[in-house]
C-alpha cells in the first residue's frame, strides 16, 4: 500500500514540473521591448529601463559595486 502511494506522489511530482511553465508569467526579455542597461565604467554607473506591462522604469541610475581588498562590497571607484 505505502509503495502506492509513493509511486502516486513520484507522478505527481513530475506532472506538476511539467505543467509549471504552462502557469508561471513569462520572462522578461533583454532589448527595447524588455530591460536595457547601459554601463559606464568611467563614472561607475549602470542605467537601467524596463519596458514591461505596468512595470516602467525609464533611466534609473544605480552605481556599480565591487569588492575591496578585504573582500568586503564598496562602490566601484573611478
Amino acid at each position: 500500500m505505502a509503495r502506492g502511494r509513493h509511486a502516486g506522489l513520484a507522478i505527481l511530482l513530475m506532472a506538476s514540473m511539467v505543467l509549471a511553465g504552462c502557469v508561471s508569467p513569462d520572462m522578461q526579455e533583454w532589448g527595447p521591448d524588455g530591460i536595457e542597461v547601459a554601463v559606464n565604467e568611467s563614472a561607475g554607473t549602470a542605467t537601467i529601463s524596463t519596458h514591461t506591462g505596468d512595470y516602467d522604469i525609464q533611466d534609473d541610475v544605480a552605481n556599480l559595486l565591487g569588492c575591496d581588498s578585504n573582500g568586503d562590497f564598496s562602490a566601484a571607484t573611478a
